[in-house]
């Protein structure tokens, strides 16, 4: 997760004394990434899991809290930085999500939102994948919603990372090779 925690936390700016929520933070590996790749100044780190909360046992870098995007228990302008990886193409009420999303975040706060397109070959073969659009792909779907939430779309931003393989990113060779598996 070394590699994706350096991408995330240059396009997040990071600082130093930020709260971070990562929607979907399974152990909690990418959040322990961006601290250290931030050197540790201080984040406030918190990650939600739905069903259960494997970060429990992280706790010394991560907040561990059992919740789920369409209701996150925290008050209105929480986070500096909210961080999603393959969790809103899962999520029925995405509107709802990113109604939550927008309403933790703080104004200028940013959000760095990874989902899975429908023209990745994997997308039909996980049965909860949600297919949002008619066509190939459901970028123009996201933005679209995103920009209706209120969130500010970074075009150029946005743009480079969809040509990229975040198996590769989050250098999981073994998820390469299961590319077009369930």
């Amino acid at each position: 997760f070394q590699q994706a925690a350096k991408t995330v936390s240059r396009e997040l700016g990071l600082r130093g004394n930020e709260s971070i929520l990562e929607i979907g933070s399974g152990l909690g590996l990418l959040g322990k990434g961006i601290i250290e790749e931030a050197g540790n100044k201080n984040i406030k780190y918190f990650g939600v899991e739905l069903a259960y909360n494997p970060a429990q046992k992280s706790k010394s870098w991560i907040e561990p809290v059992q919740a789920d995007a369409v209701h996150l228990p925290f008050a209105e302008n929480s986070f500096d930085h909210i961080i999603s990886t393959d969790v809103l193409e899962h999520v029925a009420d995405d509107t709802a999500a990113l109604k939550e999303i927008y309403r933790v975040l703080k104004p200028g706060g940013k959000a760095f939102l990874v989902i899975a397109d429908p023209s990745e070959a994997r997308f039909d073969k996980v049965s909860d994948h949600i297919r949002r659009s008619q066509g190939n792909s459901d970028v123009p779907y996201w933005e679209k919603k995103f920009l209706e939430t209120g969130f500010k779309v970074l075009g150029k931003n946005s743009q480079k990372y969809r040509s990229r393989d975040w198996r590769r990113i989050f250098n999981l060779p073994f998820l390469v090779k299961l590319k077009d598996k369930p």
